[in-house]
């Protein structure tokens, strides 16, 4: 469990451009330190998930020949509790810079005649109904989003997690149960947070293989 001090009173204290950079700086420190990978993509999502104020967050990402899948949720507007790593087979789509099974999630609700894409290739939806559960296949029935005790989301930003120069490397799933919640001027600092996850996992997985590789030759 994840205390989330973004939150007061209920109410999501707008960041600002200053508490970007802060996030910024904390994810690639948490890449250099010498932690599990778990607890690192841990960190790297409890810190994207304070600025954007978003009540569910989903990170998807390629890991080798696989695809690594977390999931970060806050409960009852406070805590958040971390699902971690699941992987699965999956490819990247040849145009898009998606991963397949985040397409399907888009083409499910509406495709791009609902989400609307930003010149850096992140789609936004303001008014859909995702219920709990979609990415496993098997989603949770669809009640009324205003009913108690609803979990479903009203919001969703689907933001690329870049490899370098023309390559992707996954997506970051961000989900609000307000409409109209992802601004653009939001979504702009989310897409520059992509570009820093895709460094921050390509430098944590280098970093955790040279240890590795040094713990080897130190045994020879």
């Amino acid at each position: 469990m994840v205390e989330d001090p973004a939150r007061t009173g209920g109410s999501m204290r707008i960041p600002g451009r200053e508490d970007a950079w802060s996030v910024i700086q904390r994810i690639l420190f948490a890449s250099n330190a010498e932690m599990p990978r778990t607890e690192f993509t841990q960190t790297v999502m409890v810190q994207l998930q304070r600025y954007s104020g978003a009540d569910e967050l989903h990170l998807y990402f390629q890991d080798g020949d696989r695809f690594s899948h977390c999931r970060l949720m806050r409960s009852h507007g406070k805590v958040s509790c971390f699902e971690p790593e699941t992987t699965t087979e999956d490819r990247m789509e040849e145009e898009g810079g998606l991963p397949c099974a985040v397409r399907a999630l888009v083409d499910t609700h509406g495709g791009e005649a609902v989400f609307s894409r930003s010149d850096r290739g992140s789609l936004v939806a303001d008014s859909v109904i995702v219920p709990s559960g979609w990415w496993t296949g098997q989603p949770a029935p669809i009640a009324a989003p205003d009913a108690p005790g609803s979990d479903c989301q009203r919001s969703v930003a689907i933001v690329p997690i870049k490899g370098g120069v023309g390559s992707s490397l996954g997506a970051s799933i961000y989900m609000s149960p307000e409409k109209d919640f992802f601004s653009r001027e939001r979504v702009e600092v989310l897409e520059s947070f992509g570009d820093i996850i895709g460094i921050a996992l390509v430098n944590q997985r280098s970093q955790s293989q040279l240890r590795e590789r040094v713990k080897e030759l130190s045994c020879l």
